[in-house]
């Protein structure tokens, strides 16, 4: 087995794990990324779904959202793939791996929060806005539990 493969090579440059803060933003960040590039490829597996079962392409992203089953499942995959987020934020600051979790998990939470005040309603399910906002944060912990129990062994 190779030592230095993830994810039990340990961070070496101090100067970035030395700093909550940036282990914050990087945890949040790809979170964002790894959540955003997951979902777009099932979103577009759903678009040519119900594209081949005959709905109009100006309505395949209301169609989607109205598919309970896809939603679900949406944030199901989104919580997996905010964990990754939160696992890195922990590994970048080992000092307080759950407090800096938790931090990422807010900071992605304030940003999505955003996502919600723009100047239309969109089509999606009011309990799926709530969702969004409940997720980061238990994610990304529940990432940080796992660094912590990776790096224990």
């Amino acid at each position: 087995m190779n030592p230095f493969a993830p994810p039990h090579a340990r961070v070496g440059d101090t100067r970035l794990s030395s700093s909550r803060w940036k282990a914050v933003a990087v945890g949040a960040a790809i979170a964002l990324g790894v959540a955003h590039a997951v979902l777009s490829l099932f979103g577009l597996g759903i678009y040519w779904i119900l594209t081949l079962q005959g709905v109009p392409p100006q309505q395949l992203y209301a169609r989607a959202n109205q598919w309970t089953e896809y939603v679900v499942f949406a944030h199901f995959v989104s919580f997996v793939c905010v964990m990754v987020g939160g696992y890195w934020s922990a590994r970048l600051s080992p000092e307080e791996p759950i407090l800096t979790a938790l931090l990422a998990g807010c900071l992605l939470m304030a940003f999505l929060a955003s996502g919600h005040l723009a100047p239309y309603d969109p089509p999606i399910p009011v309990w799926s806005r709530v969702a969004t906002l409940l997720v980061p944060v238990p994610a990304c912990v529940l990432g940080a539990l796992c660094w912590q129990r990776t790096s224990e062994r």
